[in-house]
């Protein structure tokens, strides 16, 4: 079983909707990072077909956890109901071009029997604290992050534009609406978007938990502490989170990024500062679980 300690999930600005969601039920936990091409208005309901969508699949997960088998199963029957509700509303346009549905990173995690299973996509990420008190990060974020912030850095210095200036320049969206149809022709990375074969295609990975260890999921916004800045260790993370708690830590995060590195020159990034999302979850192990 797990139990919420603290969670956090601050917008990487004011005037931007914040598309990251959490949730934890049973024996179950989660961290979801939406995004959109941005050239499309809102259909759903919400400030971003990605707010839509990040909530709708949390209040799924939440509902079938309970009975779920294991993390395809879960995953499966969450989009499903998503891709069933977003075609439902969609104008036809919309739903004839899969590349601007709204999709997402996902780390997903069940703990049970001293054992973690976690099924991810993209740079979203689960710190597990280990019977032997080393902290294991699970999932892909570590290298996903290197790539984007080399292509970041590339293009900030070809544009001679900030972090949040890049977004709007006509390659950078050019640039973005050609990831997002190789992620639904499968010749790029899989994300978590509503296509019948994604939950076939998680990154799963297995760790060993300390019985009443902590675990700690972020989102890439938040978990750049580590990836990014260099800030601290996985293991220094997750002892600053159970010891003192998130918000101190997402206040260091905005001062790196409003403070120290505003133009994204120190540390190349597409955001002076991202949606950052953090669940801190303690496993307590019990028969049932």
């Amino acid at each position: 079983m797990l139990t919420i300690l603290d969670s956090l999930s601050w917008a990487g600005a004011p005037e931007r909707a914040n598309e990251d969601a959490f949730g934890c039920a049973g024996a179950w936990a989660w961290v979801i990072d939406g995004f959109i091409v941005s050239d499309h208005l809102p259909c759903m309901s919400g400030a971003s077909d990605a707010t839509w969508f990040v909530r709708f699949v949390s209040g799924r997960f939440a509902a079938h956890a309970p009975s779920a088998a294991d993390g395809p199963d879960l995953v499966r029957r969450g989009l499903s109901e998503a891709r069933a509700a977003f075609l439902t509303t969609a104008p036809s346009t919309r739903g004839a071009d899969p590349a601007s549905w709204p999709a997402a990173a996902l780390t997903l995690i069940r703990a049970r029997d001293g054992v973690v299973d976690c099924w991810s996509l993209g740079d979203t990420v689960a710190y597990v604290e280990q019977p032997d008190g080393t902290v294991a990060a699970l999932g892909e974020a570590a290298a996903l992050r290197e790539a984007e912030s080399r292509l970041a850095g590339e293009t900030l210095r070809a544009t001679g534009l900030a972090p949040d200036e890049v977004r709007s320049h006509p390659a950078f969206r050019a640039a973005m609406r050609r990831n997002r149809e190789r992620h639904v022709d499968g010749s790029g990375p899989t994300v978590l978007g509503m296509h019948p074969d994604v939950a076939q295609r998680l990154d799963h990975r297995t760790a060993r938990l300390k019985p009443g260890g902590d675990l700690l999921l972020a989102t890439d916004g938040f978990s750049a502490l580590c990836e990014l800045y260099s800030r601290m260790s996985p293991d220094d993370l997750v002892e600053a989170a159970s010891g003192s708690g998130l918000e101190g830590l997402a206040r260091e995060l905005r001062r790196l990024e409003t403070e120290v590195d505003p133009l994204g020159q120190r540390w190349p990034r597409f955001k002076r500062s991202d949606d950052a999302t953090a669940l801190l979850v303690r496993y307590a192990p019990t028969f049932s679980s």
